[in-house]
């Protein structure tokens, strides 16, 4: 298993997380990439790094979770609405075609990373909890990227995306 972040730098990330939106990606097992955007994201532990990620069990992703592997957790800007409505089915693209939004790489745990995010972190399901209609993935962070601190967050407030002001 590769080495965990600093318990610092992960707190420091989990700080720009305010009520967040997010893209999660990985890779199915053919090396197609694959998304979602998702609120249900929270820190758990700074020792080891840690978060929770809640996944509906109809979500396109939920089967990638039930396997388990490397994912990332991407943490959009105000900027990034567009991204957040790709990923979470307000257009009309679907699967990896879905990847067209945004400015994607590949990142060191070969998952997608929004080059361009508030913040990106690349983790490994460690496990994965099935609990009414949600499976609920503990993840150990091996990689930060800190970025877009210049741009405030995108935030989910009743039902509509809207910038977090500074």
């Amino acid at each position: 298993m590769p080495p965990v972040v600093h318990p610092q730098n992960f707190k420091h990330a989990m700080r720009t997380l305010a009520g967040g939106v997010t893209v999660l990606a990985s890779k199915t097992a053919d090396g197609q990439p694959w998304g979602i955007t998702a609120t249900a994201v929270c820190s758990l532990s700074a020792e080891p790094p840690s978060v929770l990620i809640c996944v509906n069990k109809t979500a396109s992703l939920a089967p990638l979770i039930q396997e388990g592997g490397a994912i990332s957790v991407n943490i959009l800007t105000a900027e990034q609405e567009a991204v957040a409505r790709a990923f979470g089915g307000m257009t009309p693209a679907k699967g990896a075609h879905r990847f067209i939004s945004g400015n994607w790489v590949n990142g060191t745990m070969d998952v997608p990373v929004l080059a361009d995010a508030r913040c990106a972190l690349e983790c490994t399901m460690v496990d994965v909890i099935e609990r009414f209609t949600h499976r609920i993935a503990v993840c150990v962070v091996h990689e930060v990227h800190l970025g877009g601190f210049a741009t405030p967050a995108l935030v989910s407030d009743h039902g509509r995306m809207v910038a977090l002001p500074f």
